[in-house]
């Protein structure tokens, strides 16, 4: 039974890896699925001794059944530690997205799966991304690294705006043997920048998730005098709260909304949108709805 905070993920196809886990692969090995028979000479295994097709055989040799085991992998994260994802209330983006890394890192021990993050803002940050590796706690640890934000309250003093090749660098990061690839970001940066990094990614299963706040995704009452600073580049704005200007916030919204499914869609990827917070079963239910 799942713990309330890990999630069922799935690859397509199969993993390449030689270490046992529990994704399908082509590597022979102890587990439940046949993929043909073998003379016993090949595999002195006699618990897997098959008399009846032994007895066909027209060569006359002992067959034993050969199976395939079940493979682990390497899941990686893409995470946007911009400004934006700074905002956000009662718990900002950058705590949501700690949730994810924590429930990622219980599925992901679960399955025997390795584990890393690579970083970025306005450019790849090595010195908060981690390699992969396999351990209970390293999701936890993922996530006090997004908690305690080092080195970024100095950086957004002075924010600067994400580089077009930001994160493609970040994509080429990798490493070998990777197959799920989970980019999580509020995506608030021109969406053209995706493109690269989405070319370097098309041979991986992308999983983005899109993480707002209820803060911007939901208007204020009418009538309210509201001044906000856009926490990317820091300018103010003053806005009263009309009833077309409600109405043009929600048409933004949700043309955005309908941009970045567009952007991921020629490549065969669904987004997941999570604006009310964090949940586990959503990730689940995304997985099964959008499985091969």
């Amino acid at each position: 039974m799942l713990d309330a905070n890990e999630f069922v993920y799935r690859i397509p196809g199969r993993s390449r890896s030689s270490r046992p886990g529990a994704h399908r692969s082509p590597a022979r090995g102890p587990g439940m699925a046949f993929s043909g028979y073998l003379r016993l000479m090949d595999q002195p295994d006699p618990r897997r001794l098959d008399l009846r097709a032994s007895l066909r055989n027209l060569q006359g040799d002992w067959l034993v059944r050969a199976t395939r085991q079940n493979s682990a992998t390497v899941v990686q994260v893409l995470m946007d530690v911009s400004a934006s994802m700074q905002f956000g209330a009662p718990d900002n983006k950058l705590d949501v997205a700690a949730r994810f890394m924590e429930a990622l890192g219980q599925s992901a021990f679960g399955y025997g799966d390795a584990l890393g993050m690579q970083v970025f803002d306005s450019e790849p940050r090595p010195d908060l991304s981690a390699s992969p590796r396999i351990g209970r706690g390293v999701g936890a640890s993922l996530a006090g690294s997004l908690r305690q934000r080092p080195g970024l309250q100095a950086r957004h003093e002075h924010p600067r705006q994400l580089q077009p090749d930001t994160l493609a660098a970040s994509a080429m990061t990798l490493s070998h043997g990777t197959t799920l690839v989970f980019i999580v970001s509020d995506f608030h940066f021109p969406l053209a920048f995706l493109q690269a990094a989405l070319e370097s990614l098309s041979h991986l299963t992308v999983v983005p998730i899109v993480i707002w706040s209820e803060a911007e995704t939901r208007p204020p009452a009418p009538g309210r005098w509201l001044r906000s600073r856009d926490v990317e580049s820091g300018k103010l704005h003053n806005l009263i709260m009309r009833q077309s200007t409600i109405r043009r916030w929600q048409e933004n919204i949700d043309s955005r909304r309908h941009a970045i499914r567009q952007t991921f869609e020629p490549h065969g990827i669904t987004p997941l949108f999570m604006d009310k917070g964090f949940s586990a079963e959503s990730l689940s239910r995304h997985f099964m709805e959008t499985a091969l």
